[in-house]
């Protein structure tokens, strides 16, 4: 296929569609119930863009997400249509207090 005027307005308007839905996202809190299913994300994250962890790296890390560095922060996350969490930040007010 070449290009086209047409094929461009489409693409155009499908990156605009795609831009207003993730922005009409809505931020949810995260309860200590969803700290599995966060490992479990960042695991995945981690693999598909820390390609200079080991696996020794990712195995060591994994307990202390879990049981250390999640419960240390306040979590929000979004969600997919179904509900399923695919997207998390933890946000810390001791951040400025150890860091200025």
């Amino acid at each position: 296929m070449g290009f086209s005027r047409e094929t461009a307005d489409d693409n155009m308007a499908d990156n605009f569609l795609l831009a207003n839905r993730l922005y009409a996202m809505t931020i949810y809190s995260i309860e200590p119930g969803d700290y599995a299913h966060l490992t479990n994300l960042w695991e995945r994250s981690a693999r598909a863009t820390h390609d200079f962890l080991s696996e020794d790296d990712i195995q060591f890390f994994r307990p202390l997400i879990l049981n250390e560095y999640l419960p240390m922060v306040k979590l929000f996350c979004t969600q997919n249509p179904q509900g399923v969490i695919n997207g998390f930040i933890g946000l810390s007010d001791d951040y400025n207090k150890d860091n200025s």
